[in-house]
């Protein structure tokens, strides 16, 4: 549950995207008493995730499904949730949805295949009537980006507005919100997300050459502790402020 410090920051949860490259032990390590986001699509980790994380969520996996253009058995996928939602760690999962379905198509998913605790997404290109009702219907709603590569101008303009329709006129949000692959600080300190995902650190900590400098920790583990400290020593604020936009005077000075 995100709470509001004094500092005006919430005390978003930052999950970890699995798997996570390199030896199971280090993987464990740097999971301890973490939040991880486990996807359907690479449920590879799931057991040790169950074993060493304070929580976790489930994705459908919808996003890497897409890339590969390949179909997803919903029946299944919501078999594997109903496997693991009872378990003490279990925070919520993602509802079933379609990348680029027209809105009735994935309100559609979302009447067959109710889940515990379940999120339905918004799509980035969906109308703000939809993510109006979502909010309305569900006491969390995650965001989902369709660019390939985020942040962008395009990114921004799109979460202003989602903001908008989330949160009140102090800019307090009225659901929790989850940001789909935005756990990046760049995007979780501009807005009031109650959680964040992405595979940040699984596809970076044990990737040598990303890592240059006097100071480069020595070894995955090191490299690991240092990249997940450093993501989550950042947190989001507690209220949405809408962007300041600067007027052009039409008269001369």
């Amino acid at each position: 549950m995100a709470t509001v410090g004094h500092s005006g920051l919430t005390a978003m949860i930052h999950f970890h995207g699995t798997p996570i490259s390199g030896a199971e032990a280090i993987v464990s390590r740097l999971l301890l008493s973490r939040f991880a986001f486990v996807s359907f699509a690479r449920p590879d980790q799931m057991a040790l995730v169950s074993e060493t994380t304070a929580g976790f969520a489930l994705d459908n996996g919808a996003f890497s499904f897409w890339k590969r253009q390949q179909d997803i058995d919903w029946d299944l996928y919501r078999s594997w949730v109903l496997e693991w939602y009872r378990h003490p760690a279990y925070q919520f999962a993602i509802l079933p949805d379609v990348i680029g379905g027209s809105e009735e198509e994935n309100d559609d998913l979302l009447q067959e295949y109710g889940l515990p605790s379940g999120v339905p997404v918004f799509h980035q290109g969906e109308s703000l009537e939809r993510l109006e009702r979502l909010a309305d219907q569900y006491s969390r709603v995650a965001l989902g980006a369709t660019e390939a590569q985020i942040p962008s101008e395009t990114f921004y303009s799109w979460l202003d507005d989602c903001m908008t329709v989330l949160c009140d006129s102090e800019g307090k949000p009225k659901v929790r919100i989850h940001g789909l692959r935005m756990l990046n600080p760049e995007i979780f300190q501009r807005y009031p997300f109650s959680s964040c995902d992405s595979t940040n650190l699984g596809q970076n900590y044990n990737t040598p050459a990303r890592w240059a400098g006097t100071y480069n920790p020595v070894g995955p583990e090191m490299r690991g502790l240092v990249l997940r400290d450093r993501i989550e020593s950042f947190q989001a604020p507690c209220r949405f402020e809408p962007p300041r936009y600067q007027q052009i005077s039409l008269f001369a000075s």
